[in-house]
C-alpha cells in the first residue's frame, strides 16, 4: 500500500471468511508484524482467521516486508506512524470491507500509537468496534534488576550510541529486538517513556489533554505476569488510567489468575499453549463487543415524507446527489424533535461525524420519495443511523448512514449515548 512519501506499506491479510469482522493487528517498537503470526501459521492472527474474523496485520513504514527498510537517514518518527500510517491502514480497509467497524489488536508500544491516533483523530473513534492491547505501557515507573538491565542500560544508554554510530536503531542486529527503529521514533519513543507528559515530539499536539475528551471504544488491556520490565502490569495499569474515563477491562495472565503460565512480554503471543488458554478469550471479547441486534433489540424505524422541489433536480432531471444528504438530514431533524427535544435542554447535541451515501437509482421529479431511519448500532459516544431512500412500494433508490457522536456543547466534549436513546432503541415497533 503506498503511502504519499513514497514508502510502501505491508499488510499480510487472514481469514477464512471474507466478510468476517475486520481486525487489524498493529505491533510495537522494535518488532513487526511477525509477533502475530509464523510461516507455520501459527499466532493470533491465523487464530483469528480460523474463528472467523478478517485479519489485517501491518508492518508499520519500514519495518517487516514494508519497504524501503529502515537505514541511516530515515527521517520518518511515530508522529507519521499516528498521522500518515494508521490513517491509511485504516482506510485500506475501508476499501476492501467498507464501513464495517473494526476491530483493533496491539502490542506493546502499538497500543499507545493507537491510542493517540484516537486521541488526535476523534471523529474516526466510531468507526472501532473494540481494542485490545497486549503489554502496551506507555511510561515505566517500575524498579527492579529488568528495569536497570534492559531500560536504563540498554534502551537509555546503549541505544543512543547505537544512533550515532549507525544513524538508525539495527535492534535486530542488536539482538534486542526483531526490527528497527529511526532515530526519530526512538527518541520519540524514549522521550514518552521518561516523562509523564504525552506530548508530540514533532509537532508539540497533547495527546494526554486530548485523550481525556475522546469517547474511547472499549480496551480490554492485557499484561503479563512475568514482564518485569517491557509491559509491567503495574505500567499497563497507568497507561490505561492515563486515557481516562474508558470502557475497558484489565486483566493480568498469570496462574493465579487461572493462566497456565506466568507469561512475558513476547510469548504471551508466541507460546503454543496460548491457542487454548487466553487466545478463545480474545475471541468472545471481540464478538460480545459487536454483537447485532435481535428479537427484543430490534431498533425501531421513523420515516417521513420528503417533498421534492425543482432547484433539487440538476441538467439530467434526476435529483443531484448532493442533495440527497439533505434528504437525510430532513429525515434526521424530524427525529430528534419527535424523540431527543429533552436532550437539548440537557445541553446534549447530536453532530455528524460521517456521512455516507450508496446510489441505487436516480430519483425523478415524478416520484414520490420516503425517508426512513433506523439505529444500527450504539457505541460508547456514539451511535449510527441507517437510512433507506424509497418510494414506499418496494423500490430503493439510495442507502445511507451517519455516524452521530454526543456531544456536550458546555463543557466542549463528547458524552456516552444517554440512556434515553438506548432504551428508546430496545422495544420492538415502529412509527
Amino acid at each position: 500500500m503506498p503511502l504519499a512519501s513514497g514508502d510502501i506499506l505491508n499488510i499480510e491479510r487472514f481469514f477464512s471468511d471474507t466478510e468476517g469482522p475486520p481486525v487489524l493487528m498493529v505491533h510495537g517498537a522494535i518488532e513487526n508484524g511477525r509477533i502475530f503470526y509464523s510461516a507455520s501459521g501459527k499466532g493470533l492472527a491465523p487464530f483469528l482467521a480460523r474463528s472467523g474474523f478478517d485479519v489485517f496485520v501491518a508492518d508499520l513504514r519500514g519495518r517487516g516486508k514494508s519497504s524501503p527498510p529502515i537505514g541511516p537517514g530515515a527521517s520518518f518518527g511515530q508522529t507519521e506512524a499516528i498521522t500518515e500510517d494508521i490513517p491509511a491502514l485504516m482506510a485500506a480497509i475501508k476499501r476492501r470491507r467498507g464501513s464495517v467497524p473494526q476491530h483493533w489488536i496491539a502490542h506493546s508500544w502499538g497500543g499507545v500509537l493507537l491510542t493517540s491516533f484516537l486521541a488526535r483523530f476523534p471523529e474516526c473513534a466510531p468507526q472501532v468496534a473494540s481494542l485490545v492491547y497486549f503489554g502496551s505501557k506507555r511510561t515505566v515507573r517500575v524498579r527492579n534488576l529488568q528495569r536497570l538491565l534492559k531500560v536504563e542500560l540498554v534502551w537509555n544508554r546503549f541505544c543512543p550510541l547505537a544512533c550515532r554510530l549507525w544513524g538508525y536503531l539495527p535492534a535486530r542486529q542488536m539482538g534486542i529486538g526483531s526490527d528497527s527503529e529511526t532515530v526519530d521514533s526512538y527518541r520519540q519513543s524514549a522521550q514518552w517513556v521518561r516523562s509523564d507528559r504525552w506530548v508530540d515530539g514533532g509537532d508539540g499536539f497533547d495527546y494526554g489533554t486530548a485523550v481525556r475528551r475522546v469517547a474511547l471504544p472499549p480496551i480490554w488491556y492485557l499484561a503479563a505476569a512475568n514482564d518485569r520490565a517491557l509491559g509491567h502490569p503495574d505500567d499497563v495499569r497507568r497507561f490505561m488510567e492515563s486515557a481516562g474515563e474508558q470502557q475497558c477491562r484489565y486483566t493480568v495472565l498469570s496462574r493465579r489468575n487461572g493462566n497456565r503460565h506466568d507469561y512475558d512480554h513476547i510469548d504471551m503471543l508466541t507460546h503454543p499453549d496460548a491457542l487454548v488458554d487466553h487466545f478463545p478469550q480474545v475471541v468472545a471479547w471481540l464478538r460480545q463487543q459487536r454483537q447485532p441486534l435481535q428479537g427484543a433489540d430490534m431498533p425501531r424505524t421513523f420515516s417521513t415524507s420528503i417533498e421534492l422541489r425543482f432547484s433539487d433536480l440538476d441538467g439530467y432531471g434526476h435529483v443531484n446527489s448532493a442533495v440527497y444528504f439533505t434528504y437525510l438530514e430532513t429525515a434526521r431533524v424530524k427525529l430528534f424533535r419527535e424523540e431527543f427535544t429533552e436532550l437539548t435542554r440537557q445541553g446534549v447535541y447530536l453532530v455528524v461525524a460521517r456521512a455516507e451515501c450508496d446510489f441505487r437509482v436516480p430519483i425523478l421529479f415524478s416520484d414520490t420519495v420516503e425517508v426512513t431511519a433506523s439505529i444500527s448500532r450504539i457505541g460508547g459516544a456514539s451511535f449510527d443511523l441507517n437510512y433507506r431512500l424509497h418510494n414506499g412500494s418496494g423500490k430503493t433508490f439510495a442507502d445511507a448512514r451517519t455516524t452521530m457522536v454526543c456531544f456536550d456543547n458546555g463543557a466542549g466534549s463528547t458524552v456516552p449515548v444517554p440512556a434515553s436513546i438506548r432504551a428508546l432503541y430496545q422495544t420492538d415497533g415502529a412509527t
